[in-house]
């Protein structure tokens, strides 16, 4: 029983989390509109890509086909909104020396980790140093997705000090706030069913600074005020992030 519910609770999270990766939709529509870059989570999106690299090559060594297909369509997605922001942005040259250095980390991490693997396979017939290795590699890689959770979660903290203190909403759509909050919350759950605290501790975090994100956007107005009315919202980006490690053993 307790089986079939967490594999329930497993595979509604994935689908929240992939609704989060289509939510940037909005956020890609409005600068096509408007053909502007205000209020688009440009680095959101890159810490996501850095998420969804990472985690593709974590879930390849696990084997687990469900992560590896959530986070190659977040990765072409991510790849197509960065690719629309660069199109309309005023600065591409600061924009793309932003991408490239911010991109070169996962890079270096899955030439590193595969060599790794790799020096491991060599180095023992029996398969024993090859068990290892990957033990090794999983623990690197899950710790580079617990730190990426952070940063994606500080960008909307920062997001919504400014908030507060200015009593305005600017930031992104109400649909990456919402997304974003149940994605947030499900991984909670998971990693409170699970007792892992690399799942429920970032994404405790995030779902905190979403409630709060989503208080300004209900509170305040564009302009600042109190108000409701049209605009934007907050964080989003790290939902489910922690649960990179959620499938080790």
């Amino acid at each position: 029983m307790s089986f079939g519910f967490g594999e329930l609770l497993e595979n509604f999270t994935i689908g929240l989390t992939l609704i989060l990766h289509l939510s940037g939709l909005s956020a890609c529509q409005c600068m096509v509109r408007s053909k502007s870059t205000k209020g688009v989570p440009y680095l959101i999106f890159i810490f996501s890509t850095i998420s969804c690299i990472i985690m593709i090559k974590y879930a390849c060594i696990l084997e687990q086909p469900k992560l590896i297909f959530l986070n190659s369509v977040g990765l072409v997605l991510y790849v197509i909104y960065i690719s629309l922001y660069l199109m309309y942005a005023d600065n591409k040259a600061y924009d793309l020396a932003i991408l490239g250095s911010l991109l070169a980390v996962p890079i270096s991490l899955l030439f590193f980790t595969s060599g790794w693997i790799s020096a491991n396979n060599g180095g023992d017939k029996n398969g024993d140093g090859d068990a290892s290795g990957k033990g090794d590699v999983l623990n690197v890689l899950g710790s580079a997705l617990t730190i990426n959770a952070l940063f994606l979660i500080s960008i909307p903290s920062i997001e919504v000090y400014h908030n507060l203190v200015n009593r305005n909403r600017e930031g992104m759509p109400l649909v990456m706030i919402i997304s974003g909050l149940a994605c947030f919350i499900s991984w909670l759950a998971y990693g409170i069913m699970l007792n892992d605290i690399f799942i429920y501790l970032p994404n405790g975090i995030g779902m905190m600074v979403q409630a709060l994100k989503l208080y300004a956007f209900v509170a305040f107005d564009d302009d600042g005020g109190d108000d409701v009315g049209e605009g934007g919202g907050g964080g989003g980006g790290g939902g489910g992030r922690g649960g990179a490690r959620k499938k080790k053993k």
